[in-house]
């Protein structure tokens, strides 16, 4: 059977072009492959340095100089009176946590805002999704964890800063000047129709960090601080300001309505991604779960730069291979709706490379119409709130003699 067929090979012209190109590798001829060096890891509880937990006030953490930070999650546990105050819908912390800032030396170089968890949230593969949805987002109901008095819930919220994405961009706390971590919270309530006042016995960074070997950290320092200053080119996110569109009560459904959002941002865009809210007066729940789009359209300079329906953001998020990926990220019916969000991706849907991007700077008039479905309201007017975020290219930069990390550059 084998000699059939390469002796049918042997006469293809194709296989005979393809086998005496340079790119011809035999899988077979043993190679190894890139090996990380060998390190240890460390996973450390840091508590808060200063700050409060209340409606509106911020949680101080200030990191330790521990090594490489490769991951940062944020724990915390909600307490509440009675089992019946204990029933939380999908999505709470998005209305417990408002913004989360990364700073160095007391000044802020990333943020990452409830919008931002959200559409980071909405462009997670199947199965790194599921992690989320199972510590962070599901709906919790009265069978937490029995305390005294009360039940509690917790929350593992994964605080992953664009930094974290890339592996050569993580960073070294050893090195750098100290960093914080500033939590500023929204409402430490129940999303519930109580809103039962709560407590959080346990808010903590929950950090891992890896180090290596005396040999290969000086090599990693020679080779990054060689120079003055390493610039690193990462991301970070960048929110317009919320509009609200408000609609008089109507009595029929599927009305089509449309709004536009003017962009105000300059700098260089990887995605936009479009959050549309319904807020809705007996719901707390509504105040975070998405609305379906049914229709995009960017344009700028008086062109129109794309058009895309509910079919076509769909098919938004495509991946190095040619494939679109639109994964079941739903909670609940009711519930955060992330795969509502709307997504324009100007590159491919990658967080280890930067894929494209388009400098607003030089687009004149920018703007994004947004279009939805609104169902019958009955006698209630009924208030969307759109929010466009955007992760734009940034340059970081580190002093090599002082260990100073800032934002360098963003357009």
């Amino acid at each position: 059977m084998s000699s059939i067929m390469l002796s049918s090979n042997a006469n293809s012209a194709m296989i005979q072009t393809v086998s005496a190109s340079d790119s011809m590798k035999n899988p077979n001829i043993y190679s190894t492959e890139t090996v990380f060096p060998a390190h240890a890891l460390t996973w450390v509880k840091c508590d808060s340095s200063s700050g409060s937990i209340d409606d509106g006030a911020q949680l101080n953490f200030q990191l330790q100089k521990y090594g490489i930070i490769s991951q940062m999650l944020l724990v915390y546990e909600k307490e509440f009176g009675t089992a019946a105050q204990a029933v939380l819908p999908a999505g709470d912390v998005f209305r417990t946590i408002r913004q989360v800032e990364l700073l160095a030396s007391s000044k802020t170089v990333s943020i990452l805002t409830a919008e931002d968890l959200m559409a980071q949230f909405s462009d997670c593969s199947q199965s790194e999704f599921n992690v989320v949805k199972s510590t962070a987002l599901q709906a919790r109901t009265a069978a937490g964890t029995t305390t005294t008095g009360g039940k509690r819930h917790r929350f593992v919220v994964p605080l992953c800063f664009p930094q974290f994405e890339m592996i050569n961009c993580q960073l070294d706390s050893s090195f750098l000047e100290p960093l914080q971590v500033r939590i500023t919270w929204n409402t430490i309530k129940s999303s519930g129709a109580t809103y039962a006042t709560v407590g959080m016995p346990v808010c903590q960074l929950k950090m891992r960090y890896k180090n290596y070997s005396e040999q290969d950290t000086a090599a990693m320092i020679s080779a990054n601080y060689s120079a003055p200053q390493l610039n690193q080119l990462s991301a970070r996110f960048y929110d317009e300001a919320k509009k609200t569109v408000s609609i008089a009560a109507t009595g029929s459904d599927n009305t089509v309505q449309k709004t536009d959002i003017d962009l105000k941002n300059t700098e260089c865009v990887e995605s936009f991604y479009v959050i549309l809210k319904k807020k809705q007066a007996t719901s707390a729940a509504g105040d975070f779960a998405c609305h379906p789009i049914s229709l995009l359209k960017f344009t700028g300079s008086g062109q129109e730069i794309c058009e895309l329906d509910e079919t076509d953001l769909q098919y938004a998020r495509l991946g190095m291979d040619g494939w679109s990926e639109q994964v079941d990220i739903e909670t609940s019916a009711s519930g955060v709706l992330l795969a509502k969000i709307g997504k324009i991706q100007l590159g491919l849907n990658t967080k280890q490379k930067a894929t494209n991007s388009l400098s607003l700077r030089e687009v004149n008039a920018p703007r994004i119409e947004v279009q939805w479905n609104h169902a019958a309201s009955g006698t209630n007017v009924v208030e969307y709130e759109i929010t466009v975020v955007q992760k734009v290219l940034a340059v970081f930069a580190t002093s090599s003699a002082t260990g100073r990390y800032s934002l360098a550059l963003a357009n």
